[in-house]
């Protein structure tokens, strides 16, 4: 079995439009699968504008040509940032101009991340490698954004699953995110990271 890793970036016309309609949804349907029934769906319209807005902020993995995971990284200005963290805004009021190009931003907007998600595959050494990849992924969106940008401030939500574990919380712990006190609208914990901070440890 072989994992591809590609940015989801491709423009749309006339001849891949169903192709990123099949994307669209495999990622809305990996996204059902994974949080809780009480977090609040995003719907795949939304999803398009997001994707629109940043196509560079999606990262599938495909084995044999189905999503088996994906992350999804964004940089957002900072009043949209800062609202979602002080529990101002639900993230999926995020609005397209919210999201940002890397020529946009400044040292005062975020980094967002705001998918990581892994299908729970039944074969153990598959799910395995696909969250490795993930977090690879992960780190090197990261890393492309902060060394071509000014950006210093990373957020993130941890949300449980269908389980209600919050499996994400240990890796943000390890990377150097920091729980303040502060939640969501919806009570989910907000982790931080400040890069530009001497406590940093990413």
């Amino acid at each position: 079995l072989k994992l591809i890793v590609k940015e989801s970036n491709f423009e749309i016309n006339a001849e891949n439009l169903e192709k990123y309609k099949k994307e669209i949804s495999e990622i809305s349907y990996l996204a059902q699968k994974t949080f809780s029934p009480g977090d609040s769906m995003v719907e795949d319209l939304q999803l398009i504008e997001w994707h629109k807005a940043s196509p560079e902020s999606w990262l599938l993995f495909e084995e044999n040509d189905i999503i088996k995971g994906f992350i999804h990284v964004e940089i957002l200005n900072k009043k949209t940032s800062e609202d979602i963290i002080n529990g101002l805004l639900h993230e999926g009021e995020i609005k397209s101009t919210d999201i940002l190009q890397i020529q946009e931003a400044s040292r005062h907007d975020y980094v967002h991340i705001g998918s990581i998600i892994s299908s729970m595959d039944e074969n153990p050494k598959l799910r395995y490698k696909t969250s490795i990849h993930l977090l690879f992924g992960l780190v090197e969106r990261i890393l492309d954004i902060i060394l071509n940008t000014e950006v210093t401030n990373l957020f993130t939500t941890s949300y449980p699953d269908w389980k209600g574990n919050r499996n994400a919380i240990p890796i943000l712990k390890k990377m150097g995110f920091e729980f303040y006190g502060k939640k969501t609208i919806e009570g989910d914990p907000v982790f931080e990271l400040n890069l530009a901070s001497k406590k940093n440890q990413f």
